[in-house]
């Protein structure tokens, strides 16, 4: 009988610890949960496994701030950075980028593949390196206690990365780590300037064992939350070590704008007429046209644009010949085609001491954006500075306004005193918030991309198709309705089309 009872209570003891299992499994139970009174500010951090996220939904969940995976090792770019960088920050997260680190790759080559992949902007979190050496080898682990050399070398590439990042965003990065990594390549070993964000699912995170104190705490990796639908069911959630107040002084410490000197390593001065369209995310496309579908976020590095669009005088310096209808040395070039257009870039580079951007390889045009020289915008360039760029007002219907008569000649204006409808004088409507004109109306432009349909997935630094037989107008001109204002609207034509004008952008690196 005693027998019997013990065989019944060890029979429970397992279908109880099975059950605890099963549920701690499935996210539903938590053996620590902070306490939402001592650690009142939640995040989360986020990769491409947890699929579409909706940051509304998710920040509603009492989220404050979000960490999202950039890269890992030395050329691995997670997928959903773009999206979810700019989801994050749309829905008002405090927002930062991490990198997965490799031990197997150095810190110069990760820190690179970081630096290309997260832009530079200020209101953002600081950088964190992300420190678990799941891909370290094998034959390592036996190595870790001994006097080989590894653990040093680790550490030092650590550090380049850390200095490369820092020098780059000028914020201090985060540390990520777990207690065994900690121990092995961080404690007494010359990071101790760094913050800690440390993983402890099972306990709160003890100082005395740390030998410091923490800045953030992921403290469970298995949660469920409204608001993503990846083959990830689960998502890491963290807490900040201190309140409200303390959260909001070390979010304005971070908030340093980026210098506008980083920007402009590659061009002396900022060439005459032109403005600085610093690089940021956006929604590009619309609902309106299946042309303009699907919504898609694009990534644009800084570059300089032209104020106004290349105007009669400009061309004839030039090219010698002023091929539009109505003559005016202030008006826009007009019936240019897209060759042209790309003739009069290489020759005002090669004037004015500049690397043309364009060349001919075995037949095919090729365009080196790492040139100096005057080249078309890529179609995402030309939309983010028609939106008004990282500061632009998403509201408005044309380029700065969503009053079509303030920014721009159209066919309800451009006929006034005329009795047809032409083309005016650059310059002389209402700029947008960038200080760039006539991106509504007047002549359309030219960009470089080959017209295809776009793609849904995020692009950075879109450069277009590779092949295609029309390439994109944007702009609408003077005979334009308010429809092929906006800076949405797109079409292609053939590049050898002569009804077209243009507008210049110089590159930055």
């Amino acid at each position: 009988m005693r027998i019997k009872r013990i065989l019944l209570l060890f029979g429970f003891l397992l279908v109880t610890l099975a059950i605890l299992a099963y549920y701690f499994y499935a996210g539903i139970l938590q053996f620590n949960k902070p306490s939402q009174e001592q650690f009142p500010i939640y995040g989360v951090d986020v990769s491409h496994h947890q699929g579409e996220i909706d940051w509304p939904t998710l920040a509603k969940q009492d989220i404050r701030f979000a960490y999202i995976k950039a890269t890992e090792g030395g050329d691995f770019k997670d997928s959903r950075f773009v999206e979810n960088w700019q989801g994050a920050r749309v829905a008002g997260l405090a927002t930062g980028a991490y990198h997965f680190y490799s031990c197997t790759k150095t810190g110069e080559e990760q820190a690179r593949n970081f630096i290309e992949s997260v832009p530079l902007e200020a209101d953002t979190l600081p950088p964190v390196l992300d420190l678990e050496c799941a891909t370290l080898p094998p034959e390592w682990i036996g190595y870790m206690d001994s006097d080989n050399g590894y653990l040093d070398d680790v550490r030092s590439e650590l550090h380049e990365w850390l200095s490369l990042v820092e020098a780059r965003y000028s914020k201090q990065p985060v540390l990520y780590v777990t207690y065994e990594t900690y121990a092995a390549f961080i404690a007494d070993s010359g990071f101790e300037q760094y913050p800690i964000w440390i993983r402890s699912v099972f306990t709160e995170p003890d100082s005395d064992e740390l030998g410091r104190d923490w800045l953030l705490w992921q403290y469970s990796s298995r949660s469920r939350l409204d608001g993503y639908v990846g083959n990830e069911k689960f998502i890491d959630l963290n807490v900040f070590n201190g309140d409200k107040e303390q959260f909001e002084h070390w979010y304005k410490k971070m908030n340093i704008q980026p210098d506008d000197d980083l920007l402009s390593e590659r061009v002396a001065e900022v060439p005459a007429n032109f403005v600085l369209v610093k690089g940021g995310i956006f929604r590009m496309g619309s609902d309106s046209r299946d042309a303009e579908k699907p919504i898609h976020y694009a990534r644009v590095t800084s570059f300089y644009m032209s104020k106004y669009e290349v105007t009669q005088k400009e061309w004839l310096e030039i090219m010698g010949t002023n091929p539009s209808d109505w003559k005016d040395d202030d008006f826009p070039v007009g019936n240019v085609s897209w060759h042209d257009a790309l003739e009069y870039c290489n020759k005002r580079s090669l004037k004015e001491g500049l690397t043309p951007a364009y060349k001919d390889v075995a037949g095919e045009i090729v365009c080196d954006f790492k040139a100096n020289g005057y080249r078309l915008p890529t179609e995402a360039e030309w939309e983010y500075a028609a939106r008004g760029g990282i500061n632009g007002n998403a509201e408005y219907l044309y380029s700065g306004s969503s009053d079509a008569h303030e920014v721009s000649w159209n066919s309800a204006n451009s006929q006034i005193g005329k009795g047809y409808p032409q083309a005016h004088a650059v310059g002389t409507k209402a700029a947008n918030s960038l200080g760039l004109y006539d991106m509504s109306g007047n002549v359309a432009e030219w960009c470089w991309d080959w017209y295809r349909p776009y793609s849904s997935e995020a692009q950075m630094d879109p450069e277009g198709p590779d092949t295609g037989r029309e390439r994109v107008i944007r702009g609408g001109n003077y005979a334009s309705d308010g429809y092929s204002l906006r800076p949405a609207y797109r079409y292609g034509v053939s590049p050898a089309n002569r009804f077209h004008g243009l507008r210049l952008v110089v590159g930055i690196e």
